[in-house]
């Protein structure tokens, strides 16, 4: 079945190459084939890391989760193709088809924590691409990078006007961000986030497209930045907030456009207090629940309440056949699976009757502790200069994890000190140039406060904040001067 892979890999090269509507008209004819190899070596690194590194010769974490269970929907056509059209597209799909089909996935039904489930998104899209796979992962990432290369070729359309960089070079810089290159070409949710928000930003940005390609654009765009990770849009709203204060109250002036944007901020959660108490309790159960995985623990269902034990409460427990006995009395958690509702801590004495043993984890190897927030919006904004620290400055080489962890270090100091020194060679911005240019930085700042303030875990921070750090890049490309990088002014 290699012989299949080569197949496809060089249909899709091949495509790229003499396809018009494919290519880049300021770029050589091979360009996008080539970008379009560098996708794929990205992928067959993404795919070793997940099988060899990780999953002991099999695909593993969400990526191998996302191929199981994409298959076990895929089968459904096979017994019941209405049924399948039923899941694939959520109009009658109901809970007695659900269980009776997907009951051995993990995926697809994640309770009212999150808005919208993005991983069932994720489980239709590779169901379908099952159809022309033969089940083949190899396959698979072989069309997310294609689906990646589309996304930076709307990258490139849009920003390539708002900034002096010579095309070619700014071309290759976008495909060369290594976070970039690495997460949008494995088999995740982040290639059809990444599709949906440079499909967005190319609609509002790019004044050279017609009114109906804008609306086109603006409205695919947005139903894939609402089905992959929509908490991606949730951080572009204060950036296009300030886009808006920038443009038409402060007229250009930096600083009283920070200073609006604040109060704005402000006063939306003083008046309308639903708001406020809504967002620290969403946030404040995301850090717990991530908090809990990253730091491992046991959970064990008794009648209808789930207990959490942290690991060193695990001596107090004792284990026979899937029956869980708490030895002495203890503090514990009550925990709401799939709900927003805050966990209760509760005070345990060991039990007669058997509790069952719901889910055991061993944690993360690279968990920090962070402070938790627990529903308090004052502790909230005291954790704001912790987040910032999680999300921006680790890891550092001493912190735990893999050697990729070393990777991940290097890229984002680079980033940083090519961002730094953009401002050092920085060119004159027109008023639009400068207006994009903040809401980038803001847009940034706003994925890693929301990063920082729920997610204890350096890999998966790595993961999380690429969308950000890509905006820093795009920033530095905007404002640097290229005449001024080899001579002092």
């Amino acid at each position: 079945m290699i012989f299949y892979d080569i197949f496809i890999f060089l249909l899709i090269f091949v495509a790229f190459r003499y396809i018009g509507i494919l290519k880049i008209k300021d770029l050589g004819n091979w360009t996008f084939s080539f970008a379009y190899l560098i996708k794929v070596l990205a992928g067959i690194f993404f795919i070793f890391v997940y099988s060899v590194l990780y999953g002991r010769g099999a695909l593993s974490a969400d990526a191998g989760a996302f191929m199981r269970e994409s298959r076990i929907l895929f089968d459904v056509f096979s017994i019941s193709p209405i049924d399948y059209l039923k899941l694939l597209t959520g109009i009658g799909e109901s809970k007695e088809i659900i269980h009776h089909y997907l009951s051995q996935t993990n995926h697809w039904d994640v309770g009212n924590l999150t808005l919208i489930n993005d991983s069932k998104n994720v489980l239709r899209v590779h169901s379908l691409i099952h159809f022309i796979s033969f089940h083949r992962e190899t396959v698979h990432m072989l069309i997310i990078a294609a689906v990646s290369l589309l996304s930076t070729k709307q990258l490139y359309l849009t920003f390539k006007k708002l900034t002096s960089l010579s095309p070619v070079l700014f071309f290759w810089i976008l495909i060369l961000v290594p976070s970039t290159l690495f997460w949008t070409s494995g088999i995740l949710k982040e290639p059809f986030m990444f599709l949906g928000i440079t499909l967005l930003l190319r609609a509002i940005i790019d004044n050279s497209m017609s009114i109906v390609r804008k609306i086109f654009f603006g409205s695919l765009g947005l139903l894939l930045s609402f089905m992959f990770k929509p908490y991606i849009l949730f951080c572009a709203i204060p950036a296009f907030l300030f886009y808006l204060i920038f443009k038409y109250i402060s007229r250009g002036r930096v600083m009283i456009a920070s200073i609006g944007f604040l109060l704005i901020i402000t006063g939306a959660f003083v008046v309308i207090p639903s708001l406020g108490k809504n967002t620290v309790t969403y946030i404040s159960r995301k850090q717990f629940d991530f908090n809990n995985v990253g730091k491992g623990g046991i959970h064990v269902l008794s009648d209808s309440l789930y207990y959490y034990f942290t690991p060193d409460q695990n001596k107090l427990l004792r284990y026979d056949n899937g029956d869980v006995y708490l030895t002495e009395p203890t503090d514990a958690y009550v925990i709401y699976f799939g709900k927003v509702k805050r966990p209760i801590p509760v005070k345990l004495k060991p039990n007669t009757t058997p509790w069952k043993l719901a889910f055991h984890s061993v944690g993360c190897e690279s968990y920090i502790e962070p402070t938790l927030i627990l529903e308090d919006p004052a502790q909230m904004i005291k954790n704001i200069p912790e987040a910032f620290s999680f999300s921006i400055l680790r890891p550092f080489p001493t912190d735990k994890g893999s050697w990729l962890k070393f990777p991940s270090f290097i890229e984002l100091w680079l980033i940083f000190f090519l961002f730094a020194f953009s401002i050092l060679r920085r060119r004159s911005l027109s008023f639009d140039e400068k207006n994009i240019y903040f809401s980038l930085i803001v847009f940034a700042l706003a994925l890693f406060l929301l990063i920082g303030w729920t997610t204890p875990v350096i890999g998966a921070i790595a993961r999380y904040r690429f969308p950000a750090q890509l905006a820093l890049v795009l920033a530095a490309c905007i404002i640097v001067d290229p005449k001024k990088i080899f001579r002092h002014e």
